[in-house]
C-alpha cells in the first residue's frame, strides 16, 4: 500500500489488517498497480506455505491435549494457533456443506478404533488443495498415508462437546 500512497486520502494498518480511504475513480489504478507489484514477487513467496509445528498421531489427540492447548490461548498474531500434521489415518467419509465447506470423518489406521471429526471452511475450490472426492478415491491406490494439516479444538454445540480438527488441508503424502 505504501507504494500506492499517492492514490489514497489516508491509509494504515498492521500485518493482519489494513484500512484505506480513496476516491472511487482511483480504484482501477490501484488494482492495476497491485497486480503489477504482486507479479514481481516470486510465486513461492506469494502462495501460502504450509506451516507445521509438530507431527501428531490420532492417539495423541485427546481431552488432555485440548486442555493444554486452551491454556496456551488465546491465539492470534504473535501467538499463532499450533498446526499439527496428522498421519496414520484414513478418510472414512466426508460431506460437502453449502457447496464450500467440508466435514471430514477420519479413522486411525492403528486398529485402536479412534475416530476423529474435522471441518474445513471454504475448502471446496480453494487454490492448491485436492478435492475431497479425489483424496477419498486415491487413498486406496496411494501407498502413503494421508497427511491432515490441522489445528485441534473443542466443538461446543447445544450442550455437547467433542474434539474437532480444524482442517487446513489433506494431502496424500507429507511431500506433496
Amino acid at each position: 500500500l505504501d507504494q500506492c500512497k499517492d492514490l489514497f486520502i489516508k491509509f494504515g494498518g498492521h500485518k493482519a489488517a489494513a484500512g484505506l480511504s480513496m476516491p472511487k475513480e482511483n480504484f482501477p489504478i490501484l488494482k492495476q498497480r497491485l497486480e503489477k507489484i504482486l507479479s514481481e514477487v516470486p510465486e513461492v513467496i506469494r502462495k501460502n506455505s504450509r506451516r507445521v509445528d509438530i507431527d501428531i498421531s490420532a492417539s495423541e489427540i485427546n481431552p488432555n491435549l485440548v486442555h493444554w492447548l486452551e491454556k496456551l490461548g488465546p491465539f492470534s498474531i504473535g501467538n499463532e494457533t499450533p498446526i499439527f500434521r496428522l498421519s496414520g489415518v484414513t478418510l472414512k467419509s466426508f460431506d460437502i456443506l453449502k457447496d464450500a465447506h467440508v466435514r471430514w470423518n477420519f479413522e486411525s489406521n492403528s486398529g485402536d478404533n479412534i475416530f476423529l471429526k474435522g471441518i474445513s471452511f471454504n475448502y471446496v475450490g480453494k487454490n492448491g488443495v485436492h478435492d475431497p472426492e479425489f483424496i477419498f478415491e486415491q487413498q486406496n491406490i496411494n501407498t502413503n498415508d494421508l497427511c491432515v494439516y490441522c489445528s485441534v479444538s473443542v466443538n461446543r454445540w447445544k450442550g455437547r462437546e467433542y474434539i474437532q480438527l480444524m482442517v487446513n488441508e489433506v494431502t496424500l503424502s507429507p511431500f506433496e
